[in-house]
């Protein structure tokens, strides 16, 4: 197998495939910028990531050498659920149904599926402050009115 033919030809089916969203670093590392939803706004894609590949020298026989993710659009996601995404890829990667093929547009989907699950806004500290509050308020008036309720004078 000629490795860098295979790896050559898939990086030119990526950058058909993504567009603008797929970008050629140095060496053997490239990476494509994910959303939930193609096509969709800010105001449904509330996360997107980078997805970083560096191909291995006998990928596809071996898995990429390096699979890392960078927040372009943060949202909910905290560095231990990009982790929990990149380990995720990297046991894709590793796995029967992967080796041997061009693979990094399987993990791309797997990593947009996992993107949609937890596809959430960022949390706004005043907001949530605010709901807090509300709910200890209601939480308050509940404890009055029961207490109330027992103190009826007839």
């Amino acid at each position: 197998m000629d490795y860098a033919e295979e790896q050559e030809m898939e990086l030119q089916a990526l950058e058909a495939i993504y567009g603008d969203d797929f970008k050629k670093l140095e060496g053997s590392e490239f990476e494509v910028v994910l959303v939930p939803e193609a096509g969709a706004g800010e105001d449904v894609n509330h996360v997107s990531v980078a997805m970083q590949i560096t191909y291995s020298e006998t990928y596809p026989e071996a898995a990429p050498a390096q699979i890392k993710l960078r927040a372009v659009r943060r949202g909910a996601l905290t560095d231990e659920l990009m982790s929990e995404c990149e380990e995720l890829l990297r046991t894709a990667a590793s796995s029967d149904e992967c080796l041997g093929t061009a693979m990094v547009y399987l993990l791309a989907e797997k990593c947009i599926e996992w993107l949609v699950e937890h596809n959430q806004p960022e949390l706004d500290m005043h907001q949530q402050m605010m709901q807090r509050l509300e709910l200890e308020k209601k939480q308050q008036q509940q404890a009055r009115g029961e207490h109330g309720d027992a103190v009826d004078v007839g």
